[in-house]
């Protein structure tokens, strides 16, 4: 059995955002391998352009959806 975990883009935004709800799945995520969906890391990319950050912040907040992350690819495409 492996110890990864695929996380939804709604755990990672709350994770992100420190939401209070963030803190129920924190048992779910220990010592497991936190894995988004390319899709994931796509609606993450397009949060940050909707929200309009700037490059400063950008790099304030640095690419934490994949230093905490790994990214998931398709293994079949259809």
């Amino acid at each position: 059995m492996t110890n990864a975990v695929v996380v939804d883009t709604d755990v990672v935004s709350y994770l992100f955002k420190s939401h209070p709800i963030a803190f129920q799945y924190l048992p779910d995520l220990k010592d497991r391998i936190p894995i988004i969906s390319f899709m994931t890391l796509a609606e993450l990319d397009r949060w940050v352009l909707d929200a309009r950050w700037g490059e400063t912040r950008r790099v304030q907040h640095g690419d934490g959806r994949t230093v905490f992350f790994s990214i998931g690819r398709p293994v079949q495409w259809l």
